[in-house]
């Protein structure tokens, strides 16, 4: 005995729910795009967010890299000027960190890491210079702990523009800086408008002046000889465009109040122009 076949659309609709199970099984999971993970990064907001031994360190407006702030610290014989913050991390992601530093010995790393804390530093410099190093946060490390440092007894040194760019550790990234408030007392004169385009008569009139003058008495005997009717006198021919000329008078004569042209009255006898002797 033959097995029956399948109807033709359950296979179609089997084969086709299989290979969208198993393309949802292919793909990767979107990841968010990275950051920087630090807070107040370019120190615009003075020290908020940085913690510096013995109150070795302040905002200056000069020398700065970027915005209008930096971080100034300066050691002492009994201390280094550390400024450090807290920033929160991803468990298991790998992080830049980075910082813009000038002056005298300047010391960048991180710390609590959960793998190998890192740190770099340079003996000091007259312009900005970039120092650059690396982490990864351990399996459950959710936050670590980044931070600059001079040297004891040593030259003060300057930093802006910190990074720790990676996934979003829970704690977000530095706002977005906002439109600054319009001052106190500061009025705006109101917007001044263009008188509208009448359409009446008093606007179709006017512009029925300031046709050509060369114009004027072709409509002025236009005009004269619908008054007589169409069967009487001779053909006036308008100079110009007589077709968009014409047309224009029409527009006028309405807009103005004058009306249409008279209707064409009946074809009478033709009438013959007295002659002069």
């Amino acid at each position: 005995m033959d097995r029956p076949a399948l109807p033709r659309l359950t296979l179609t609709a089997a084969l086709t729910a299989a290979t969208v199970a198993l393309a949802g099984l292919a793909a990767p999971a979107a990841q968010a795009a990275d950051l920087n993970v630090a807070k107040n990064a370019g120190f615009e907001s003075g020290l908020s967010n940085w913690a510096c031994s013995a109150g070795s360190g302040a905002t200056v407006s000069s020398p700065v890299r970027g915005g209008a702030a930096a971080l100034k610290a300066t050691p002492g014989g009994q201390d280094n000027a550390r400024c450090a913050q807290t920033v929160a991390v991803k468990p298991g992601a790998t992080y830049t960190l980075s910082a813009w530093v000038q002056g005298g010995y300047a010391y960048l790393g991180a710390s609590g890491t959960g793998t190998t804390d890192v740190s770099t530093w340079t003996p000091g410099s007259s312009g900005w210079k970039q120092l650059t190093t690396s982490f990864k946060a351990g399996p459950s490390t959710t936050s670590v702990t980044v931070y600059t440092h001079g040297w004891y007894g040593q030259s003060a040194y300057y930093v802006d523009d910190v990074s720790v760019f990676g996934p979003d550790g829970g704690g977000g990234t530095d706002p977005e800086p906002g439109i600054p408030a319009a001052p106190a007392g500061l009025t705006v004169a109101p917007r001044r408008r263009r008188p509208s385009r009448s359409r009446g008569p008093a606007s179709a009139a006017h512009r029925l002046q300031r046709l050509p003058r060369w114009y004027e008495g072709a409509v002025r005997e236009r005009d004269l000889r619908d008054r007589l009717g169409a069967g009487g006198g001779h053909r006036v021919r308008l100079p110009g465009h007589r077709h968009q000329l014409r047309r224009r008078v029409r527009q006028v004569r309405v807009r103005s109040g004058a009306g249409p042209p008279p209707a064409a009255a009946t074809p009478g006898p033709a009438r013959r122009c007295p002659s002069t002797r």
